[in-house]
């Protein structure tokens, strides 16, 4: 169990700290950037869409190479696909307020 916390939770420290460091900094919106905190909701929204096939494969591989149940593969699935397309709709929902914003 220690094996998943711990990556868990430094990942969500580090995703902490990176979204407040550039939190209200101006964000990319073209061209290139490799930091996932620099870039605009519709770049976010844009990056988790491409990121699909690797998460696929990742999926894939998940299934292939574990000798876990059907139940637990099936819980593994839906748990990721719901990470991915809850990422997707969350960057999504941000860009539409965004552009509202802009808007007014």
């Amino acid at each position: 169990m220690l094996f998943f916390v711990a990556p868990a939770i430094t990942v969500a420290i580090i995703g902490f700290i990176f979204s407040k460091v550039y939190q209200g900094k101006e964000k990319v919106d073209k061209g290139y950037a490799v930091n996932y905190f620099r870039l605009s909701y519709r770049r976010r929204m844009m990056r988790t869409w491409t990121s699909l096939p690797i998460s696929l494969g990742a999926v894939l591989v998940i299934l292939l190479f574990t000798d876990y149940s059907f139940i637990t593969n099936l819980i593994l699935v839906v748990f990721f696909l719901a990470l991915f397309f809850g990422e997707f709709y969350y960057n999504y929902r941000k860009w539409k307020q965004e552009e509202k914003a802009e808007d007014l």
